[in-house]
C-alpha cells in the first residue's frame, strides 16, 4: 500500500502546534526524526504526520485526535449532536431541515450542526430545550 505525503493543513499544523509549545526549528525536526527517520517535516506521510500532531497536542495538554475547529475549541461531541436531533424531533423539525439550520445560523453563527464547538453545542441544546418545554412557537399554536 501506498504511503500518502502529510497534506499541508497537517503540515501547518505542526507548525502551529510547534510554535504554541514554544519548540524552534530543530525540536520538531528531532522530533520529525524519531517518527519517521527523516529530518525533514515536508517528507512525513499523512500517518507519520498524524502521530506527530497527537504527540505535539498532548504536550500542549490537548487530547490527542480530536479535531479543533477555527473558532479555537473542540467540535460538538457526538452526544451534543444526538440531543440536538432528539430536540428537534421533539419540535416536530425533523423533516424540515431548514428550521434547524436557521436555529444554528442565528445562535450559534454555524450552518450544520457538524461545525459547532462544545460551547455552541451546549448553548444551541439549551435554546432547543427551553423551545421544548417553554411552550413557545409552533407548540403554542398547537394548544
Amino acid at each position: 500500500m501506498a504511503a500518502y505525503k502529510a497534506s499541508a493543513a497537517q503540515i501547518k499544523a505542526i507548525w502551529a502546534l510547534g510554535k504554541r509549545l514554544d519548540m524552534d526549528e530543530d525540536d520538531l525536526h528531532a522530533i520529525a526524526y524519531r517518527i519517521s527517520g527523516l529530518e525533514s517535516i515536508s517528507a512525513l506521510t499523512g500517518r507519520e504526520a498524524g502521530r506527530m500532531i497527537d504527540e505535539l497536542k498532548a504536550r500542549a495538554g490537548e487530547r490527542p485526535g480530536v479535531p479543533r475547529c477555527s473558532m479555537g475549541g473542540t467540535r460538538a461531541t457526538d452526544a451534543q449532536r444526538r440531543m440536538i436531533t432528539v430536540l428537534t424531533r421533539d419540535l416536530g423539525w425533523i423533516d424540515k431541515p431548514e428550521r434547524l439550520r436557521g436555529f444554528l445560523r442565528k445562535y450559534a453563527g454555524v450552518e450544520d450542526m457538524r461545525f459547532l464547538t462544545v460551547q455552541q453545542g451546549a448553548r444551541v441544546i439549551d435554546g432547543l430545550k427551553a423551545m421544548r418545554n417553554g411552550g413557545r412557537g409552533e407548540r403554542k399554536m398547537e394548544g
